[in-house]
């Protein structure tokens, strides 16, 4: 195998940083807009973590995940608070659920199915860590009400995914 050249490098390293950039642009944008619910987001910067996933894999976007939610807590100002405990767990459990499904990808699970996915295990891990971690006297019996709205989320991610995916260039990292 040979050594990808040092232009090729440059290239590949600034095409993540404008990756991050997108989702990071899109994740502080979204916590800045007024939402219908407290915990209610449409998720726009999975758009991004789920183009990394089929065309990277799973690990660039786990550190794409992770990097966009503890910078995005950063630059929204609740790094330092219980919110980031929830957005870590949730997009730990997104990320796991998503990218287990990625081998049934694209012939038994479409990318709606991926996001919706990822949405669901997002939202469940969310609430389980508020009930374990943070506020136990809440019930899991509202779960549906914070579930519903995150699935209606993830069909919209995936389907804008499945629209921009064609569209964009090939984000590979390729070897030489």
């Amino acid at each position: 195998m040979s050594t990808p050249s040092p232009v090729r490098r440059v290239v590949e390293r600034y095409r993540g940083i404008g990756l991050l950039a997108l989702a990071l642009a899109l994740y502080v944008l979204e916590g800045l807009l007024p939402r219908p619910a407290p915990w209610f987001r449409l998720g726009l910067s999975n758009i991004v973590v789920l183009l990394v996933l089929v065309r990277q894999g799973p690990l660039p976007a786990l550190r794409l995940s992770l990097i966009r939610t503890l910078l995005g807590s950063l630059f929204l100002g609740n790094l330092l608070t219980p919110v980031i405990v929830l957005n870590l767990a949730g997009s730990v459990a997104s990320w796991g659920a998503m990218s287990a499904l990625m081998p049934l990808y694209p012939r038994r699970v479409s990318l709606v199915g991926i996001s919706l996915t990822g949405a669901a295990f997002h939202a469940t891990a969310q609430w389980a860590t508020a009930i374990g971690v943070l506020l136990p006297g809440l019930a899991w019996g509202l779960l549906p009400l914070i579930l519903l709205p995150s699935l209606a989320a993830g069909v919209v991610v995936g389907l804008i995914t499945a629209a921009v995916l064609p569209q964009e260039p090939d984000l590979r990292i390729q070897p030489g």
